[in-house]
């Protein structure tokens, strides 16, 4: 195990997480706890872990607040910031506070059936007010196992990707392990940092991101999402990662991309 990782491991354990494992086939019943000192769960943790580093960076509390107030301008006419920067930095300090001290479930879903959707966040109803707010009653599903054909012009390919497994399996190649890594944390930032955080402002109730908020150049068909427009605020674009078909399944392209509004 490398020295960073070894540290962040260390750091993490201040953070109260728990995480979940629904394989194929079960139902919500039959959703399976991790053990804290299991494969799964250190790595998973590690990277949720490293979310909230970035979301709890100053840089990305501004952005948070920028969020905060374009969607209280544009969905709720600025009812509840009334334009003041501060006051949604507050709230923004409130939700991560929130989140440190209860974050939200994750659940390593294995019936998960888009190869392209890593993670989301089932929004959930929540009752009273801010303070009352709590994180672990909201879910991340991160994506554990999908298998797809590629079509009969590739010789019908059965392809498989498995996420969390191949970010496991990468354990002892260092750079792709550290790719998977960032590529989790950087999902956590876009499903927490975008859609639980829409979630805390509104108690989950509709309707909820207006289709201002978005990516230049995303094709939202007329809807918000807020994880994107967190992902161009704060990267300057949005993030993607690709598949090099010269190094095999279990892997995401060395490089993540960002694309900028232009792309």
């Amino acid at each position: 195990m490398s020295n960073s990782l070894q540290s962040f491991l260390e750091a993490m354990t201040s953070l109260n997480l728990v995480i979940f494992h629904q394989a194929v086939g079960a139902t919500t019943s039959g959703i399976t706890q991790l053990e804290p000192n299991s494969i799964t769960f250190t790595y998973v943790a590690s990277a949720a872990h490293m979310a909230l580093r970035i979301l709890e960076n100053p840089t990305c509390r501004q952005r948070l607040a920028q969020l905060a107030l374009k969607l209280d301008t544009d969905r709720d006419l600025g009812s509840r910031f009334r334009n003041d920067p501060a006051l949604a930095r507050s709230f923004v300090d409130l939700f991560l506070q929130k989140l440190r001290a209860n974050f939200p479930m994750i659940v390593v879903n294995d019936t998960m059936s888009d190869p392209g959707l890593l993670g989301y966040h089932p929004r959930g109803d929540w009752d009273g007010g801010y303070h009352d707010f709590n994180a672990r009653q909201q879910s991340v599903n991160i994506n554990g196992h999908v298998s797809y054909t590629v079509p009969q012009k590739v010789r019908n390919k059965l392809i498989k990707i498995q996420r969390v497994r191949d970010m496991i399996a990468s354990a002892e190649n260092a750079s792709r392990f550290r790719t998977f890594q960032f590529m989790f944390a950087v999902t956590f930032v876009h499903e927490i940092g975008g859609h639980v955080l829409v979630t805390f402002l509104t108690n989950g109730r509709r309707p909820l991101t207006p289709p201002s908020m978005t990516a230049a150049g995303y094709d939202n068909t007329g809807l918000g999402e807020a994880g994107r427009y967190l992902e161009y605020i704060l990267f300057g674009g949005t993030m993607a990662f690709y598949r090099d078909p010269t190094q095999g399944d279990g892997q995401v392209r060395n490089a993540p991309q960002i694309l900028l509004a232009s792309d």
